[in-house]
């Protein structure tokens, strides 16, 4: 299975791989259901307000992984963008955790790994 950088026809689609991507378009972002899980499931950040996600997303660098249209996971990565990336709030939706490719790797793992590997190349 090989999972590549996408070039040139979609710029904002960093990664794809069967029908998975991962972008970095902050308008693709569905904000309602990021702050839904953050806020109800994720433990560090149970009951943020919507004012305080939208203005965490505002000032990161953030990726939105995508299975076809919907959006089914989330990276924030707080960065100078020079020398300093720091990757939080990832998520994977629950029922697209463990989802196995037709390769028998974790769908959910390829994602969270990609979110990492775009993180780490925002210099």
């Amino acid at each position: 299975m090989k999972i590549t950088p996408t070039t040139g026809a979609d710029p904002d689609v960093l990664w794809r791989r069967e029908g998975d991507e991962v972008s970095d378009d902050a308008a693709r972002l569905d904000r309602p259901a990021v702050h839904h899980f953050l806020s109800t499931q994720a433990y560090w950040c149970l009951g943020m307000p919507r004012e305080t996600l939208d203005r965490a997303i505002d000032h990161s660098l953030c990726f939105g992984v995508y299975r076809g249209r919907a959006q089914v996971g989330f990276a924030r990565v707080v960065t100078d963008r020079a020398t300093y990336a720091y990757l939080c709030d990832v998520y994977i939706e629950p029922a697209m955790q463990g989802a196995a490719s037709a390769h028998g790797s974790s769908s959910a793992s390829w994602r969270i790994r990609r979110c990492r590997a775009c993180a780490a190349c925002v210099w």
